[in-house]
């Protein structure tokens, strides 16, 4: 991610142990995407509002707001992670497959 122009994550190393064989592994790590963006194009989206629980069907983002961000949670739906094309095509050629992409309507 850094290589694509990441600079808002940090990573963790990760040790997974079978608790029934006592083996682990070392080879992982986890990461956190610091920060949220309020980048959501709300009159272009389409979405519910539960009581304050935004719910997307779909989404437009405002390129604006983002401030060159290439990596974000947004801030309208904290669970949410937009990622710029570089970082797909990255995951893609590095066969990452822990990631699923979904696309989104980018307003200027």
């Amino acid at each position: 991610f850094q290589e694509a122009g990441v600079d808002n994550i940090d990573f963790y190393p990760v040790v997974i142990v079978d608790v029934e064989s006592g083996s682990s592994r070392s080879d992982y790590f986890a990461f956190n995407i610091i920060g949220l963006v309020a980048a959501a194009d709300m009159g272009n989206s389409s979405f519910e509002d539960f009581d304050g629980l935004i719910m997307f069907d779909s989404i437009t983002i405002d390129s604006r707001r983002t401030a060159g961000a290439r990596l974000f949670r947004m801030a309208e739906a904290p669970s949410k992670i937009v990622a710029h094309k570089s970082i797909k095509s990255l995951a893609e050629a590095r066969n990452l497959q822990a990631f699923r992409f979904h696309p989104i309507e980018v307003s200027i």
